[in-house]
């Protein structure tokens, strides 16, 4: 799921660094928001205001009319589960042409229903390009529903082991269902 604030978070360090360059998601990935708000929230990080209160209106967006948005050259969402571009099993190495491929890579919570977690997390530390942004979005507390509730010491400690630098880690709670503390972490490189 591409969240309001996964959105924004990415559009954050578009404005920053503006690499565009080539996305990839973990997970076929659906934004939960409109075209409208997409539009608004972008001249709002563009113009350093807040964008989470903004009215959502429109048409729905893709992911890739999201990357778009940012100039990125290109989006391919992996999955194992026949919806996204490329089908391929993240609990197996991914092959080599992929590694160094991404500028950026979201995981709006897919790696934590991956039974090999450890690979799922190898193909992203593989999978970004020196440079690049690994963006995390797992939940923290969501019993029943995957098979790991993941601790921020777990990116912080791997990817730091892996050359990365996180240099946001933020910490949100989810009104709607059940209620869900979810993290998210941004690693360039």
């Amino acid at each position: 799921m591409l969240d309001k604030l996964a959105f924004i978070q990415i559009a954050k360090h578009y404005c920053k660094h503006r690499t565009g360059g080539d996305a990839y998601a973990f997970g076929d990935q659906v934004p939960t928001f409109g075209i409208q708000w997409a539009e608004d929230a972008l001249r709002a990080v563009k113009a350093g205001l807040p964008a989470t209160r903004l009215p959502d209106e429109g048409d729905t967006i893709s992911a890739t009319e999201c990357s778009k948005m940012m100039d990125f050259n290109s989006y391919t969402d992996i999955d194992y589960n026949g919806k996204a571009k490329l089908c391929l099993d993240l609990g197996k190495p991914l092959p080599e042409s992929f590694y160094g491929k991404a500028d950026l890579l979201y995981d709006g919570g897919t790696i934590e229903h991956i039974p090999n977690i450890y690979q799922a997390i190898c193909n992203a530390a593989m999978l970004v390009k020196k440079g690049g942004v690994l963006i995390v979005a797992v939940p923290a507390h969501d019993f029943g529903h995957t098979y790991y509730n993941l601790d921020p010491l777990l990116f912080r400690d791997f990817y730091g082991l892996n050359g990365f630098d996180m240099i946001e880690c933020l910490f949100w709670h989810q009104k709607p269902k059940l209620n869900r503390v979810l993290k998210t972490c941004l690693y360039p490189i």
